[in-house]
């Protein structure tokens, strides 16, 4: 303990550090605490003070511009919902060299129908394997494909969005 004029009364610590307080739930250093260099945070930036409009009254085309912001926000969900389900019927089909095996699969390349002759089935279960996940991989090519075109006739082939899609769906060895 250190003490002052050599009263022992009177405790005078060596050196102030505050220690940043914390928000429980996220476990942040809350806007009024101290790093701990121990030299203080600014102040949040002082927000003018305003007169709110009276009750009932709008900004002028507040009112107008909102319900604009609704009908837009409704015709983006109708469109990304009509979306949904185009992409939902989308299918990649696909054959194998010799036409023993068909699969078709969905979108995200989840098998839909697979369809082997009595010919693939005479094949030994490793051949049969391979030629399966290889006609397998091809369907899903071409469901990439229809995914991709349908996108592109959507929002454009040169949209952002349809980039996006294109980028995750082409694999890395068929890009430019």
């Amino acid at each position: 303990m250190t003490t002052t004029n050599g009263n022992p009364d009177r405790f005078v610590p060596q050196a102030t550090r505050r220690v940043p307080r914390t928000v429980p739930a996220t476990g942040q250093a809350s806007p009024s605490a101290t790093p701990h260099t121990g030299v203080p945070l600014a102040p949040p930036p002082r927000v003018p003070d305003a007169a709110p409009p009276a009750a009932g009254v709008w900004v002028d085309g507040a009112e107008e511009r909102v319900a604009a912001e609704l009908v837009d926000a409704r015709r983006h969900a109708q469109e990304l919902a009509a979306l949904r389900d185009d992409m939902d019927a989308v299918r990649g089909a696909a054959r194998s060299p010799g036409g023993d095996v068909g699969v078709e699969v969905d979108a995200r390349g989840r098998l839909v129908r697979l369809r082997l002759t009595d010919g693939a089935c005479a094949l030994r279960p490793a051949g049969l394997a391979r030629l399966v996940e290889d006609t397998a991989r091809a369907a899903a090519a071409a469901a990439d494909r229809s995914a991709v075109a349908l996108v592109e006739e959507r929002f454009g082939r040169g949209s952002a969005i349809a980039a996006a899609v294109r980028e995750d769906l082409t694999p890395p060895t068929a890009r430019p």
